[in-house]
Order: structure tokens, then sequence, then C-alpha cells
């Protein structure tokens, strides 16, 4: 039992706070409460090249009731870096849900990051949140779209038939992990520096970024590279289960500028992975690649700024599901 009147204290995490708020995110969330999420939690939150999350807690009753993060992060425009910080990992214990915890864990922190010189939030919450973030003053900027493609013809027959015989996907996916095709730290650098500038918001491609973003195997990224070089050109992707079926869903294509047309070939590859029965990346259709766009689907958007100005308008971003898929 706990008394409405009971005092509810805001404060910045400390390390002391850190079994606790796993504890919370496992009861929450479903994390793993074993060394396993203690890992995912210290790579998420702790060892982000980008620097630590900014987290905050809810204490009442000399216990941990409550948790917000903001994942700090490191988008480019016209060469120029910008500062902003991705909403993410939040969670209430049950017992105190409906107190307001979620709206001052979130707006106590803003002031706080506004000091800090981050320039704005985004992420982009499901149709629960949504509208807490919206009554926070979080602006919708639109739905990212969504395109798919099938797999090979060998790849769709197999799927057909799995789903017919209410077999699993948990099969086999034929390709690199992605932390392997990064560890050329040369190579990458070089992939880097060959690639063409983007007007829109992007997120700052580094070594280090790139090869903290996609190194935990738990988390099934793999990759395709062009000649077996990242130098020449590389896509991540993540496997996932979906129902009988396994999905693929594109994390980054990062082709030289010289040689556009490899982008084409790495998505048609990771479509032809063997185990992968579908593929799905943030991009609308192009059908000279064999993808549809996908009506409805898609993330949405939101922004909420710390600094004058307004949001940037959907066309103004470049993001790939690396971006802004929950992990």
């Amino acid at each position: 039992m706990t008394s409405r009147d009971e005092e509810i204290e805001i404060l910045p995490a400390r390390p002391e706070h850190e079994a606790e708020v796993l504890e919370l995110l496992a009861s929450a969330l479903r994390w793993d409460r074993g060394p396993a999420g203690m890992d995912l939690f210290r790579w998420k939150h702790r060892e982000n090249p980008f620097g630590p999350s900014a987290e905050w807690v809810a204490v009442a009753a000399g216990r941990v009731v409550g948790y917000r993060a903001f994942q700090r992060w490191e988008l480019e425009r016209d060469g120029a870096p910008v500062r902003v910080v991705r909403a993410v990992d939040t969670a209430t214990s049950p017992e105190y849900r409906g107190r307001g915890i979620f709206t001052r864990l979130t707006l106590g922190a803003l002031d706080a990051l506004r000091a800090d010189g981050v320039e704005f939030v985004f992420n982009t919450p499901n149709s629960q949140s949504r509208p807490g973030y919206l009554k926070m003053g979080w602006e919708v900027v639109g739905r990212l779209p969504v395109s798919g493609r099938v797999g090979s013809l060998r790849g769709l027959a197999r799927a057909v038939v799995t789903r017919r015989s209410g077999g699993d996907a948990r099969r086999p996916v034929d390709a690199v992990p992605a932390r392997e095709a990064l560890s050329e730290s040369e190579s990458v650098r070089e992939l880097l520096a060959s690639m063409r500038g983007d007007a829109r918001l992007h997120t700052l491609r580094t070594v280090e970024y790139l090869q903290w973003r996609y190194r935990p195997d738990a988390l099934g990224y793999r990759a395709v590279v062009v000649g077996g070089r990242a130098r020449d050109g590389l896509a991540v992707f993540r496997v996932r289960p979906r129902g009988s079926l396994v999905a693929a869903s594109i994390c980054e294509v990062l082709v030289p500028a010289a040689t556009p047309g490899a982008g084409g070939r790495l998505v048609r590859a990771v479509a032809d992975v063997p185990g992968v029965d579908y593929v799905v990346r943030l991009a609308r259709s192009d059908v000279r690649r064999g993808f549809v766009r996908l009506p409805g689907r898609g993330p949405v958007l939101t922004w909420r700024g710390l600094r004058d100005g307004g949001a940037p308008g959907a066309g103004g971003w470049n993001l790939e599901f690396g971006d802004v898929e929950l992990f």
C-alpha cells in the first residue's frame, strides 16, 4: 500500500540507483534481470560515444519508483553538428502509476538538457504514449515512410510453406555479424570520408559510433559488404522474427559518392540473404529495387524544441531505422 501524500523526489540518477533501475526496467519493459541485461543497459546508456545518457529517477520511501532516460545523440546538417537527445527508456512502478511521475521526470529534465546545450529532443512514441508527449509540448513532424520487399522466390516459397505448416522463424540467417563487418576501422573511416554530404538532418556517423551502435550480437545486427571490403560500401540490417517469418530491417546503407549504384545492390543483397523472408526500410517505394510503399506503416516522428526555432519539416530529415528503432 502507498499513500497519495507520500513524498516523491525527482533526482538525477546516480551509480547506486543502477540495480534498482534495472529491476524497474525488467518489471515494466521485460529487460533481462541478469548480467546480459546489465551489459545491455551499460552499453546503451554508459558507452555511447556521444556521451552517457541523461537520466533521472523518482524516489519514494527510499526506493526508485520511476526512471527516465534521454540518450545523447548527435545529428549533422550541412556539415555542422547538432546536439540532440532521444527520449528513450521510461518506467514507473505499478503502485505509483497515475501520480504524474512520467510527466515530472520528463519535464523536469528539459531545463537541464537546455542548459547543457541540447537543441531538441526527438523520438518515435507509439500511439499509447504519443498523446502524453503532445500534452507536454512535443510536436508531430510526420510519419516516416516505410517500404517493403519480399526476398528471393526461394525465400517466398519457404515463407508460404512455413506459414501453412505453422512453423516458427527461428532459422539461422547467413550473413556476418555487423560488428565483424565494422571491425576494420581504417576501411570504415575511408568509406565515411568518401560519402556524399547531406543538407538534411542525419546521424553524425563516425567509426566509433558505428562500432558502438551495432556491436551487440544479441540484438541481431548483420551486414552485407561490397566486395568484402567496408570501404566500398556496406548495409547493416537487424533480423527479427515476425510470426512465422524472418524480417530484416535495414538500419544503414553506406556507399561512396562515386558509386551510388552500390546502394541498390546492397539493398537487393539484404533481400536475398538466406534465411530472410522480407525486408523493410525507412524510404519511399523504389520499384526498381522491388520495394513498395506500405501505407499507414512506419513510426511517427515527434520533436520537442529546447531553443528558439520551429521543428524541422518532414522533408528536412534523412533517417534510417538505425536512427529511430527501439533497442
